[in-house]
């Protein structure tokens, strides 16, 4: 432990609705979990240069189901994945 807090979670009525976490210590937050009445809903990561999402995962009722992802660094997701029930990538497409 370093003394700062890497992650916060915000409740909401005991569930948790926003989580923030800083994964490489440099004191910005490049990982942010969205929930739905506590259940895990998009996972954000987050350029700490440019500030803008790169990758947005989304979830299911029990898997991850979708990710965008911007692969040129312009802010826009341009890529999608959508995965089966093991994990995999099943299909790619542009956006």
């Amino acid at each position: 432990f370093n003394g700062t807090f890497e992650t916060e979670v915000y409740y909401e009525h005991g569930n948790p609705f926003s989580q923030k976490s800083d994964t490489t210590g440099d004191g910005f937050k490049d990982y942010e979990v969205k929930y739905k009445h506590g259940v895990l809903e998009t996972i954000t990561f987050i350029d700490p240069e440019s500030k803008m999402s790169i990758k947005i995962q989304k979830f299911g009722p029990f898997k991850l189901e979708q990710a965008e992802a911007d692969t040129t660094g312009d802010g826009v997701m341009d890529i999608v994945y959508e995965y089966n029930s093991i994990g995999d990538v099943a299909k790619q497409s542009q956006k």
